[in-house]
């Protein structure tokens, strides 16, 4: 079995959400956020995804399978431990 290598520059092209509803990923206060991260969870770019929404600092929605405030919290921890 052949491994894949995803261009990061297009790292997109490949993601399961390409071609849905982009509605999805931005649930309305209380509503829930695991069906967008039932999708990011079986997406083979979803770490692409994730740090890409990290690097631009995406103020809303579920990207890479993390919620905005999740997104918060993974670059707290980040900063605290010395990662990047």
């Amino acid at each position: 079995m052949s491994v894949m290598k995803i261009d990061d520059k297009n790292w997109y092209l490949f993601a399961s959400c390409l071609g849905l509803d982009g509605k999805i990923f931005f649930p309305n206060r209380g509503e829930s956020t695991k069906p967008p991260k039932l999708i990011c969870a079986h997406c083979v770019v979803n770490t692409q995804c994730l740090e890409d929404a990290i690097d631009l600092r995406e103020p809303a929605g579920v990207r890479g399978g993390l919620a905005t405030r999740e997104r918060r919290k993974l670059v707290r921890e980040r900063r605290e431990s010395g990662l990047p």
